[in-house]
């Protein structure tokens, strides 16, 4: 991957985590964050991989920001300069919750 699509990647993923913050009412029960971005080489579309917490609200959370993803693309092309605002395709990324699976079982070996 080239260094601009690195820079854009890291630009939606710093841009979408401030729109989160500012102008999304996201619900008190659960924790939503940006953990990466990953933009089309044509910059049409982008795929958005969010960490969900608790782990339990994850669906809950999905249907969320999918039901806010016009507003979200809205927000994001009032604050990039761009040609085109990409399209965006959320996705939960499952790493944090994978992780702590790894640790409990290598905590529950040390027992």
């Amino acid at each position: 991957m080239s260094d601009r699509m690195l820079q854009l990647n890291e630009k939606i993923q710093r841009t979408m985590a401030e729109i989160f913050q500012r102008e999304l009412e996201i619900p008190l029960d659960m924790f939503i964050s940006i953990s990466r971005v990953q933009c089309a080489n044509d910059l049409k579309t982008a795929k958005v991989f969010l960490s969900i917490f608790p782990f339990a609200k994850a669906p809950d959370g999905m249907r969320f920001i999918i039901s806010k993803r016009k507003l979200l693309r809205n927000f994001l092309g009032q604050k990039l300069n761009m040609k085109y605002t990409p399209e965006l395709k959320f996705f939960n990324d499952k790493t944090e919750e994978q992780a702590d699976e790894v640790n409990e079982i290598f905590k529950n070996l040390e027992t």
